[in-house]
């Protein structure tokens, strides 16, 4: 495979972006509680086509989650599922959640030596 090709193989996955706010820290730490639960790892296998899910803390009941997808078609049989499901969720917690849905137009990764 050419250079340019690798480069544009790397390019082809979709990532997705989620913004959490909580009304506190408290509702936060168990937002990440439960999702960090054998249940809800086992429906990402099972339900979804996501490769890794990644969840940050960004501040004071803030946090924010990356989903990652190999193919378009992957991240759309996805989409509607963890959508509803989030919402759902996050509400349940009293939070609010802004999505950020988009295929990658740069990627670095360093090389291995």
């Amino acid at each position: 495979m050419s250079y340019s090709n690798n480069v544009l193989h790397h390019l082809n996955m979709y990532i997705r972006f989620v913004t959490f706010k909580f009304p506190s820290k408290s509702k936060a730490e168990a937002f990440i509680s439960m999702m960090s639960t054998p249940i809800w790892q086992e429906k990402f296998d099972r339900d979804t086509k996501c490769i890794d899910q990644i969840i940050i803390r960004s501040g004071e009941g803030k946090l924010a989650g990356m989903g990652i997808y190999k193919t378009k078609e992957d991240f759309l049989k996805s989409s509607k599922m963890l959508k509803e499901m989030f919402v759902d969720l996050v509400k349940s917690f009293e939070g609010i959640l802004e999505w950020h849905d988009g295929n990658v137009v740069f990627h670095y990764k360093r090389k291995k030596k």
